[in-house]
């Protein structure tokens, strides 16, 4: 008979393998300012009104590319028959929930010669994560996935992946192995990382139609000759033209739009759904992921106009997901991707959390010091 692990029971079993990553600054200090300010202020420009393809409200680089890609070539891929509960996610957790990346409260902030400032990011805390709440909320709905990608000495592999059908986002879990070394790969602030053309030779994307996604580097499991990467990954029928989420592949590619080298198809199947709590009628939904926010319902044109976002839980603590108050000079952002979709109806908007969250323990959401309360 198969015992059944929790996370709490394998803690003093994990390796410390960690390695010192060097965070590189790939832009000017101004990209980044301008950057930054887009993330949360993002002027949309519509191109065709009857077929908008919204941006993501963070995170854009490589993911709004492959958000609005629309791919018709296929490869190998790998199908899943039923569900696989991955054995050890403590890794895995700590990684996306974790203290992997070092907090900073206060952001960063910079000014130039001239006294002018020059880049304003926005704060972020990580809290450790509790494995007790993990294995009551989501280690068993994070479903083993065995797929390999190889190419030119490397190999991906796809180790697990948890996907909310209620949020309809989800946490991928993958490395990317050479024994000759992998290098030219780019760490920005907070663990982000990006495959550049002309630095490496390939660039993992996640395809699908609806789908976009962000990358960070799990640094304290990376070597020289394997990386681990945790994807945060949000999907919206709005972004597609058949307004129909298509089937989730992680490819491999020559570069951001170059030859495809490899693909594997994801199970993001909804017949086994984590729990989720509904909120303002069920115009807000949580998740231990994720929150959507259908925006439009709740009297917010646009995301532009939801500045704080804000969980109160019963013990009188408070998850501050996002707070635009003190921009430019001091601004906080917990979250770690969003997905507008302002084509469907209704508009919505989704966010990944930075950290697990007790859904249970939850009082009201706070949005714009407005309180919603979730016991109604």
């Amino acid at each position: 008979m198969k015992l059944k692990k929790k996370i709490s029971d394998m803690m003093d079993y994990i390796q410390d393998d960690s390695v010192n990553i060097q965070i590189k600054n790939i832009a000017s200090s101004q990209k980044i300012l301008e950057a930054t300010r887009s993330k949360l202020h993002t002027d949309r420009k519509i191109h065709d009104t009857d077929n908008i393809i919204p941006r993501p409200v963070r995170r854009f680089s490589a993911a709004l590319i492959a958000a609005v890609l629309i791919l018709s070539l296929s490869v190998t891929a790998f199908a899943y028959v039923g569900f696989v509960a991955y054995e050890n996610p403590v890794a895995m957790l700590n990684a996306f929930f974790g203290e992997n990346i070092e907090s900073k409260s206060d952001g960063v902030i910079e000014y130039n010669e001239n006294g002018e400032l020059a880049v304003a990011l926005p704060g972020w805390e990580r809290v450790p994560v509790d494995t007790t709440l993990a294995d009551e909320l989501i280690s068993q709905y994070i479903s083993s996935e065995t797929s390999f990608i190889s190419w030119d000495g490397y190999t991906l592999s796809v180790e697990a992946n948890l996907y909310d059908s209620h949020t309809q986002s989800g946490l991928l879990y993958y490395s990317i192995e050479n024994p000759a070394g992998i290098t030219g790969y780019l760490v920005r602030g907070q663990n982000t990382i990006l495959f550049q053309e002309g630095s490496i030779s390939f660039c993992p994307c996640l395809s699908g139609d609806g789908w976009s996604g962000e990358d960070y580097l799990d640094a304290t499991r990376s070597t020289d000759t394997k990386i681990y990467v945790c994807r945060y990954y949000v999907g919206s029928e709005g972004l597609t033209e058949n307004k129909q989420l298509g089937n989730l592949e992680l490819q491999v590619r020559s570069n951001i739009d170059g030859e495809i080298l490899g693909s594997v198809v994801l199970n993001n199947t909804n017949e086994r759904n984590i729990a989720c709590l509904s909120v303002a009628d069920g115009n807000i939904v949580i998740s231990p992921i994720g929150i959507r926010i259908y925006n439009a319902k709740l009297g917010y044109e646009t995301v532009n106009h939801i500045n704080s976002i804000i969980l109160h839980y019963n013990d009188g603590t408070e998850y501050v997901v996002l707070d635009n108050a003190g921009m430019p000079d001091h601004f906080t952002d917990n979250t770690t991707y969003g997905l507008l979709d302002s084509v469907s109806d209704p508009a919505r908007v989704t966010f990944t959390f930075n950290r697990l969250v007790d859904i249970n323990s939850l009082s009201s959401v706070i949005i714009n010091g407005t309180i919603y309360d979730t016991a109604k």
